[in-house]
């Protein structure tokens, strides 16, 4: 059974494939094979849900923020690119 490294409640970072987003954990399990899965609730749009794999996900720190933006109202996140962390 693969171990969990993301909990409820984390906010990561999507990456890969054709597009990034945030979010936050909102579910953590192995499947029935044992892989575990995490559901990832999307910052925009509010309330839809991924499950992604753990190496599709990255930890985001901090300092990263959350703010609707000034000219479409819409919320992004900004954090340095060096300060996104992977879960050990």
């Amino acid at each position: 059974m693969e171990a969990l490294l993301y909990i409820k409640g984390d906010r990561v970072l999507k990456t890969g494939g054709s597009f990034e987003a945030t979010g936050t954990i909102v579910a953590a399990f192995n499947n029935t094979s044992g892989d575990a899965r995490y559901v990832m609730e999307f910052d925009v749009p509010p309330g839809m849900l991924h499950i992604y794999t753990a190496n599709q996900l990255r930890v985001l720190p901090p300092q990263a923020v959350t703010e609707p933006c000034p000219h479409c109202g819409r919320k992004f996140t900004t954090v340095p690119l060096d300060q996104i962390g992977v879960p050990e």
